[in-house]
This record gives C-alpha cells, structure tokens and sequence, in this order.
C-alpha cells in the first residue's frame, strides 16, 4: 500500500483510508494529550434558554473534547474546584452551559494535524490502525488469534505513549485545608 488520501485502489488501502480518521478519534479521546490541547476563551450566546446556568457559550469549532472550565483570571495551579458545566446542542452547534462569569476552556482539538503528533502517538495510532486492520481483514480464528495480538501491542505502545505525554506537564498541588484558609 502506498496511499491512503486518496487510496491507491487496492482493498487494503480503503478500509484503511476508512479507518485511519476513526483511529485518530479514538486515541485522541484515549488521554488529554499535550499537543491536541488548546485554551480558549470563550463568546457567550446570548438566548434566554440557559436552563438554570448562569450563561451559554459557543465551543471553537476545532474542539473535540472539553477538558476543563477556569475563570480567565485562574489559569494556573493552584486553582479552586472548576466550575461545574455541560456541554450540549443549541441550534446545531456545541455549546457550554457554565456558572462561570469569563470561562476559558481547555480542551482537545478535533484534528490537531499530523505533524504534531509526537513519535509514540504514531505507534500506538499505528497499532490502533493495525488492530481494526486486522479485525477486517483477516477472517475466521486466524483473524481472531492476529488480532488479540496487535489489541496487546496497541495496549503497550498507548500505555507508553500517555506515560510520556503525561511527563510534559507539571503543576504542583498546593492543599490548603479549609480550617487554616479561615483563619
């Protein structure tokens, strides 16, 4: 196989070509990958349907996943509880019901493009690709056998790469108990 986009024509490359975006999908919703992740600020809706929320707000058109809400002014650690939300539909798009007054959002991008994946990203999309391969293409209890052996490969190069990316971020917790914040 030498193409996907657009596939070479073989049977390999379009179930390949299918499967490849369901792949990144799925390892991107898999972790809270550092180079997928963005802030944003957000724009409020303005409609009277908030549901007993504070305030609606449009998500950026490239989020895939929200991972937090913060208040603009609290964007690093330490940082109280986030606000509660819920993200649903309004008028076809995805919004964010918040009681914040100013959220900026962290969240995943849909496509983050290719050429930010880090190299054990690569690996375990690759094994992820490999598996569902394998599942299609291969029949019958070799096909079965193949494929609980790629799943235990994806497992292994997924763990490795969530170690890794996890590395990239630091922020110290600092507890402060409630009884010695009142005094």
């Amino acid at each position: 196989m030498t193409s996907i986009n657009p596939p070479e024509g073989s049977v390999h490359a379009k179930v390949c070509a299918t499967l490849y975006p369901v792949s990144v999908g799925t390892l991107l919703e898999a972790h809270d990958w550092r180079f997928a992740t963005r802030r944003a600020a957000l724009a409020e809706i303005q409609t009277k349907e908030l549901h007993g929320w504070r305030g609606m707000y449009a998500l950026p058109s490239d989020c895939q996943r929200v991972i937090s809400v913060r208040p603009d002014r609290i964007q690093r650690a330490p940082w109280p509880q986030n606000p509660p939300f819920v993200v649903e539909r309004f008028e076809g798009a995805p919004a964010l019901y918040t009681d914040c007054c100013t959220p900026v959002v962290q969240y995943i991008m849909a496509d983050p493009g290719v050429g930010s994946f880090p190299p054990l990203f690569v690996d375990a999309l690759a094994w992820h690709l490999a598996q569902a391969l394998a599942g299609a293409l291969i029949k019958g209890k070799e096909g079965i056998q193949i494929t609980a052996a790629v799943t235990a490969k994806y497992r292994e190069a997924l763990a490795e790469a969530m170690k890794k990316d996890a590395g990239q971020h630091y922020e110290p917790l600092q507890h402060v108990a409630p009884w010695i914040a009142v005094r």
